[in-house]
């Protein structure tokens, strides 16, 4: 099951001398797991083999990417120490607190801008032109509001089966850098414009980030939406595709925006796909 990752078609061969984080050239690079030590742990997927670039299969362990000395560190500080023990949270049903949900967010768009710059090595980011470390270690900027934290907890986990639990992303936008979805040991979430909140399933508890940050108290209390992890990935991935259409089709409108201010012409998605979606 930790087989499903965006990975099969992309390289990060233009990364050998950048980081892919601050986008430096001639730093000093490390190699950065592109899911963290702590996550393969946890999945079983850490020394079994998974699929990687070229659509080989490589242990987790060996799934690394340069990052330059000093992203490395603020992002295993920032991010995933942090996350690590929300996973804790969020299966022991103990919850989230908004603070804590932002992170959670940014979290899932250091992976998918990992796998977006391995598919665009020349576009940016985001439509802002902000690197990938600004992205996910910045407060996200106002309104909050627009971004929703979906996020489904998982009863089982077929080990027996599979061997290890679900460890991959289902979506790699084109034109939006908000939207994230994947499955992870016991946890599936969907990162997306607050917009669309009406086409995720009841499988999923949402919560909206709100416009006054605070740390606060613990807020966001997802339930127990699938019975195994069969479940969770498959109706993971079918959301995620249909939310893709969704937020491409957005931010190529923004996008669209951009360029005729800019004195340029962009073709926007044909608005019959959206009658498509799902």
């Amino acid at each position: 099951m930790g087989k499903k990752a965006y990975l099969g078609i992309y390289d990060f061969s233009h990364f050998k001398n950048r980081c892919v984080c601050c986008e430096r050239s001639g730093i000093k690079l490390t190699k950065e797991h592109v899911f963290p030590e702590w996550l393969l742990k946890r999945t079983n997927t850490y020394s079994r083999r998974i699929r990687w670039i070229g659509g080989k299969r490589i242990r987790g362990r060996h799934c690394t990417l340069p990052i330059c000395s000093d992203c490395n560190p603020a992002m295993g500080v920032q991010l995933e120490a942090p996350v690590r023990v929300l996973f804790d949270d969020i299966e022991g049903a103990r919850g989230l607190s908004d603070q804590e949900s932002e992170l959670i967010c940014q979290w899932m768009w250091k992976m998918t801008g990992i796998f977006w710059w391995a598919a665009h090595p020349d576009g940016k980011f985001s439509l802002g032109g902000r690197t990938l470390r600004q992205h996910v270690l910045e407060p996200i900027a106002a309104p909050r509001s627009r971004v929703s934290l979906a996020i489904g907890r998982i009863g089982l986990v077929d080990y027996l089966r599979f061997g290890d639990a679900p460890m991959g992303l289902d979506v790699l936008p084109d034109f939006c850098s908000i939207l994230a979805a994947g499955v992870f040991s016991k946890v599936a979430l969907i990162v997306h414009l607050s917009e669309f909140s009406a086409h995720v399933p009841r499988n999923y508890s949402i919560y909206t980030l709100s416009d006054n940050p605070r740390a606060g108290p613990k807020v966001f209390f997802p339930s127990l939406g699938f019975y195994d992890d069969t479940e969770a990935v498959g109706t993971t991935t079918v959301v995620a595709r249909r939310l893709k259409l969704l937020h491409d089709r957005r931010g190529a409108q923004a996008l669209s925006t951009i360029l005729q201010d800019a004195g340029s012409t962009w073709a926007s998605p044909d608005p019959e796909e959206e009658k498509n979606v799902g």
